[in-house]
């Protein structure tokens, strides 16, 4: 069986993730996590190369008071789960995972404020690039890519606005269908050359 059904049977809440089969049937071993490296990429700009000494010292309630949290280099990804995945994973040896986990925060916020703009067209074409965006991890990294996944998950949905909207999303999105490429590494928007696609 292919060890890529948590994409093909479509995303799952928070809620619903610890009581989902088939998901959990396919997610790794905790102890399977491999080393990552690829020294010929040079390290992405991290928010903390840059200067947000004014937000040093931000209250957590400030960053989380709306869906859309903060943004202070305006990059498409909530300033905290920049600095999550900054720290959590640092070093030119995880420069791919960075950039793997950074698109799906960028698209998971997506999928998020389409649901509160109440548009289920945009809804549905924003879980489809999510989609894309965690088979480019899964291509990348096989089945330790659900780990990662699942960690950047709960850091996505950290409040109960965030967990409704996704909710919300997962009913909209219900009855669509996502068929994963034949090429995991076709789905990543970013390079990935000399990187062979996981079986």
């Amino acid at each position: 069986m292919h060890n890529f059904c948590w994409i093909t049977i479509a995303r799952l809440s928070v809620l619903t993730l610890l009581t989902a089969f088939p998901f959990v049937a396919c997610r790794p071993s905790q102890n399977d996590t491999p080393s990552i490296s690829n020294d010929a990429i040079s390290e992405t700009t991290s928010l903390n190369d840059l200067d947000v000494s004014a937000n040093e010292d931000m209250d957590n309630g400030d960053e989380d008071a709306t869906v859309e949290g903060l943004d202070i280099d305006k990059n498409g990804v909530r300033d905290d789960l920049q600095r999550y995945i900054d720290t959590t994973y640092p070093g030119s040896e995880n420069v791919l995972l960075r950039q793997a986990l950074t698109e799906i925060a960028k698209s998971s916020q997506q999928v998020l404020l389409s649901v509160q703009a109440d548009d289920e067209f945009v809804v549905v074409s924003n879980i489809l690039i999510d989609l894309d965006n965690r088979q480019c991890l899964y291509g990348l990294f096989g089945e330790t890519a659900f780990e990662y996944a699942d960690k950047l998950l709960f850091e996505i949905l950290d409040t109960d606005a965030r967990i409704n909207l996704d909710i919300q999303a997962d009913v909209i999105f219900g009855g669509e269908i996502y068929t994963p490429r034949r090429d995991a590494l076709s789905a990543c928007n970013f390079d990935v050359s000399g990187t062979n696609s996981s079986p």
